[in-house]
Order: C-alpha cells, then structure tokens, then sequence
C-alpha cells in the first residue's frame, strides 16, 4: 500500500467506517497526529500498514472480492 492510499483509508476509517472501541482507537490517532499523517498510526511501519483497522478492513474487502477503495 502507498502513502496517499493509506491516508484515503485512514479517512473512510474515522469518517464512519470504523465502530465502537475502534472510533475511539482514530479519535486519539488523529488527536494525537495533530493533522500530521507522518504522526498516525498507518504510518509507523513498513508499506503504511501500521493501523490495525485499516488492515482488518483490507482483509475483510479482499475476503468479500470487493475493491479496497471506490475510486
């Protein structure tokens, strides 16, 4: 995955995607990122795959056969 479809993922998540524990889990990334995406999650290993539900959502798409983003 590359940066920018990281930060489109990251988005989707904290725009509704993501529930419950989890909205929780974005609030504080994003609080704590300051708007700095070099600061979130998804970007703290290799190929910006750092965010556990960002990864979670790719696999359930790919197990669904559905494309990871509408573009």
């Amino acid at each position: 995955m590359n940066e920018e479809t990281a930060k489109k993922l990251c988005l989707k998540m904290r725009s509704g995607e993501a529930k419950g524990i989890w909205k929780m889990q974005c609030f504080f990334c994003n609080k704590f990122g300051q708007k700095n995406p070099k600061k979130y999650c998804f970007y703290n290993a290799p190929n910006f795959s750092g965010c556990n539900i960002i990864n979670s959502y790719i696999k359930k798409m790919e197990k669904k056969g559905l494309p990871i983003l509408d573009e």
